[in-house]
């Protein structure tokens, strides 16, 4: 356990607390590590030797390759010395414990190893196990710790590697003498980058799609446990169908009868060793035949594959594309979904179940449901008493015992996915949640129905946010912004980044009588607690009080349940503050923002606890949109490497939105959205105009739809993504103004692309309402890239969404803006002498926010508003308050009202804050 030590101390750990927690993702024993594997390996294979469909293949192999000839394998010093020589000196040796660097040295050796390997490859005597054995390493994957959900690492013997990698030239001399390899076959292939390649040909046939507006349909296929669940049969069934060499197909119906593995593990009980697992199915991985071995047993299918109708290239090259593979992943093409669809079942049933993400038809969630279905079968067959189900229910529970398929299972393993664990005894079956909660047996049904689709949503969720490392970028985003602006109310700093800046508070802020704690875990010596790493912590020793603050970004669906949830999670460590801090107030506030930026109903007055109320809209509000774009591309245009910034201005932007592909785009990207979408924009929209008849409206976003932002931005997304792939231009967009920046030529190549594909979803750049502004020295290269273009070319400052792009350009600009605000101020301030309130609130609610927008946008603009601050403290103030003030009373006035001011704020002092 970890000692009581002081807040800033290092914690320092006992071994014990370590051992607890390593206890967690170990096995009980050496029997448990090994349960599943010894399943899988020693089951007997189901392959189809000698299937009818596999008649065809074989026939064309008849004719194409010769019988298999009685030759003899030979193997010279020479080839087994250069196989060794090829390894790595230091690799894993398996359980023969002798490194190849050692054999790379025993030269004189070389020779009676040769005569040793054609020995063993010409006779017909049972290979010895030792061989063959290989030791086989778990290594947890992410999720559930359990045996299914391990990957084994096999050490093979190092004698063995070497012989079965002199093996690997013959197999692969047959099949490139008669060419009998599938050429979309690109793994374990010599002299071939196979991701490399397959993806050039991926990106030709998407492309070729995209430019010619043609058809095209694909799938992914990927193979659950591939090398693991190769069926003996089927592997010898493939060498006498490709016709190899008689000895080759002896030789590994040989070997693969002598594979054989022993698991090692770490377990409770030490490192143990399982005992020996022999391989009735599955392939012995971690030599270099294996993956050969692998291809081959798939060759007929890609075979299969290479007749479909595929997908025709546009002409001139007309040529056709069916499929690609690498080792085990299988991409799949057809000109059509009806094409497909008659593809998939093809290769085998299982394949058809794969989600429509995965290049499938989704029908898994057929079998979903059938298994919910089970699973109310299996709970009302258990609470039945009629005499012929209970002969049912005695069969089920024999199967099980017998170790057989049974409903009863099945149903209770489907239920374990879902969270729920069955106790299907007769005559009273119940289920048990996670969290230990009895559920009746009436409502089991209802509970798993619930449990499956929210664990489906939780799926798409995932998917379509990204995962966790996103979600923590946005976190951590958002929740400095406050952190920063509590930790200057409390003294520990005395500024606060930009929203944009990529600092980050510091994980330890100590003052006088506050302490600040940044993502810092509480080390509990008593209590446990197993949640206690709060995102922010204020420990205030002049107020007792500890300030918790933790922040989430859930789905939307979610938002409202988050609160309570985090709530419930911390309590243990709120109890265990209690003890850490005796007579201090615990208070946690909750931060629940969104991913799509909503927030929860409770967060405006978590803020306003926090901050106060003057400031909290401020911190809620953060920054607009546009002010976020202006500071980013003013960023970037900074950067050594940017020659211009490319502005664009679309025409009739709102209005001329493709709506067909934006439903489309929007029922892909969004579906929460998508039904709203569709019901309101599928139809013509009516427009009516004064004085005529309505026009019907079949592009476009209705204006004063509260959700054209969000259905323009998303309908645009593609375009978005196709410009950041096809070009390294770095871009910006607000609704339909964005722009683009990098060297000239990478600038030049982003326009031809938005030209092109822009218009496809209804954005049509308008070149000569746009802006190129470029470095002084790169203006006249820039007019010549794009003297073909109407596209305005400067190297002066121009305006960007209000504000002036370009550090220090702007001074003309803001000083007749400056000029404009000082004559509003006295203006204001003639009517002050009369009516001083409604002058004050004048000013506070309405002229001061004129500047606050070029105040967060522009840089460095104090000195340019010492005018503004001038008529505000001289003339302005004043004549509110009928004297002439000092510097001390002009501070004073300028703190908000709950701390004894007026709230008229200096400008001056503001902008460098903003």
């Amino acid at each position: 356990m970890a000692e009581a030590q002081g807040d800033s101390d290092k914690p320092k750990y006992d071994h014990g607390l370590q051992d607890n927690r390593r206890q967690d993702r170990m096995f009980t024993n050496i029997e448990e590590a090994a349960s599943f594997w010894r399943s899988l390996w020693e089951a007997e294979g189901t392959g189809e030797s000698g299937a009818d469909w596999s008649e065809e293949f074989r026939c064309a192999i008849r004719e194409k390759v010769p019988e298999p000839t009685e030759e003899n394998f030979t193997l010279s010093e020479e080839r087994t010395a250069q196989v060794i020589g090829k390894k790595r000196n230091w690799s894993a040796p398996g359980p023969g414990r002798l490194a190849n660097y050692w054999w790379k040295r025993a030269k004189c050796l070389h020779e009676g190893i040769a005569i040793s390997f054609e020995a063993i490859a010409r006779s017909d005597q049972e290979i010895p196990m030792w061989f063959a054995e290989g030791k086989s390493s778990l290594i947890p994957k992410l999720g559930e710790f359990t045996s299914a959900n391990q990957r084994p690492i096999t050490c093979l013997n190092t004698m063995y590697k070497w012989f079965s990698s002199c093996l690997l030239k013959p197999v692969d001399q047959h099949l490139d003498t008669y060419g009998l390899m599938e050429g979309e076959q690109r793994g374990a292939k010599e002299n071939c980058s196979g991701t490399m390649d397959n993806l050039l040909v991926d990106r030709m046939v998407c492309q070729d799609s995209q430019r010619g507006r043609r058809n095209l349909s694909m799938a992914w296929v990927d193979v659950r446990k591939a090398y693991d669940s190769v069926d003996h049969k089927w592997l010898k069934e493939m060498f006498a169908l490709h016709r190899f060499p008689t000895w080759i197909g002896n030789l590994i119906a040989r070997l693969c009868g002598r594979w054989n593995a022993k698991i090692t593990a770490a377990t409770r009980q030490g490192v143990e060793t399982s005992e020996r697992i022999a391989f009735r199915k599955g392939l012995h991985q971690g030599d270099a035949l294996c993956p050969r071995l692998f291809t081959l047993c798939l060759n007929p299918i890609a075979w299969k594959l290479k007749a479909s109708e595929g997908y025709c290239l546009s002409k001139p090259i007309s040529a056709k594309i069916t499929d690609l593979l690498y080792i085990d992943d299988l991409k799949i093409y057809a000109p059509s979904e009806a094409n497909l669809e008659r593809i998939i079942p093809a290769l085998h049933p299982q394949e058809f179940r794969r989600t429509r993400s995965s290049g499938g038809r989704e029908l898994k969630s057929v079998e979903s449901e059938y298994n919910l279905i089970k699973i109310k079968a299996a709970v009302k067959l258990c609470a039945n008493t009629d005499p012929t189900l209970k002969l049912v229910r005695e069969f089920e529970e024999r199967a099980v015992d017998k170790g057989r398929r049974s409903m009863l299972k099945d149903a209770s393993d489907f239920a374990r996915d879902l969270g729920i664990e069955l106790e299907l005894a007769h005559p009273e079956p119940v289920g048990q949640t996670e969290e230990r909660e009895l559920v009746d047996k009436k409502k089991i049904g209802v509970f798993a129905k619930k449990a499956l689709y929210t664990k489906r949503r939780q799926g798409i969720e995932e998917q379509r946010w990204q995962g966790k490392l996103v979600a923590n970028r946005w976190h951590n985003a958002a929740f400095k912004i406050l952190f920063f602006k509590l930790l200057r109310d409390h003294g520990l700093v005395n500024t606060v980044p930009p929203w944009y800046s990529p600092t980050q508070p510091k994980s330890i802020n100590e003052g006088e009588k506050v302490t600040a704690y940044w993502d810092v875990p509480v080390f509990a010596d008593q209590t446990e607690v197993r949640a206690n790493r709060i995102d922010g912590r204020i420990v205030d020793k002049a107020r007792k009080t500890v300030t918790l603050l933790e922040m989430s970004c859930p789905w939307v669906d979610n938002r409202d349940h988050k609160d309570e949830e985090k709530i419930m999670k911390y309590a243990p460590l709120r109890l265990e503050l209690k003890r850490q801090y005796p007579g201090f107030n615990i208070i946690q506030y909750n931060i629940i923002i969104d991913v799509l930026g909503g927030y929860s109903k409770d967060l405006k007055k978590s803020v306003r606890e926090l901050v106060g109320s003057e400031r909290s809209t401020a911190v809620l509000g953060l920054n607009s949109g546009n002010e976020a774009a202006i500071h980013a591309m003013r960023t970037i245009f900074e950067a050594d490497d940017i020659d211009a910034v490319l502005l664009i201005d679309a025409s009739n932007a709102f209005n001329a939105l493709n709506r067909s592909a934006s439903l489309q785009n929007i029922r892909a990207l969004c579906p929460p959205m998508a039904i709203y979408a569709i019901n309101t924009y599928r139809q013509p929209a009516r427009l009516f105009v004064i004085g005529c008849q309505a026009l019907e409206s079949v592009e476009g976003t209705a204006q004063g739809d509260p959700l054209a932002m969000s259905l323009y931005a998303i309908s645009l997304q593609p375009l978005i993504t196709q410009l950041q792939v096809s070009s390294a231009t770095k871009q910006c967009w607000f609704a339909d103004n964005f722009a683009g920046s990098g060297s000239l030529l990478e600038v030049r190549n982003w326009w031809n692309v938005l030209s092109e594909s822009g218009p496809r979803l209804g954005y049509f750049p308008n070149a000569k309402k746009c802006w190129l502004i470029t470095r002084p020295e790169k203006e006249s290269a820039a007019k010549a890239e794009f003297a073909d273009i109407e596209i305005n070319v400067t190297s002066e400052e121009h305006k960007h969404l209000g504000a002036v792009l370009r550090s220090r350009a702007f001074l003309g600009y803001i000083g007749d803006k400056v000029e404009d605000w000082v004559k509003q101020v006295i203006k204001l301030a003639e009517f002050a002498v009369s009516q001083p309130r409604a002058r004050y609130a004048a000013f506070t609610v309405g002229l001061r926010h004129r500047w606050n927008y070029f105040l967060r946008t522009l840089p460095d603009l104090s000195d340019l508003l010492e005018p503004l601050e001038n008529a505000i403290a001289n003339i302005l103030i004043p004549a509110i308050t009928d004297h002439q003030i000092h510097e001390e009373e002009r501070n004073l006035l300028a703190l908000p009202v709950r701390l004894g001011g007026l709230g008229i704020a200096n400008p001056v002092e503001l902008a460098s804050q903003e």
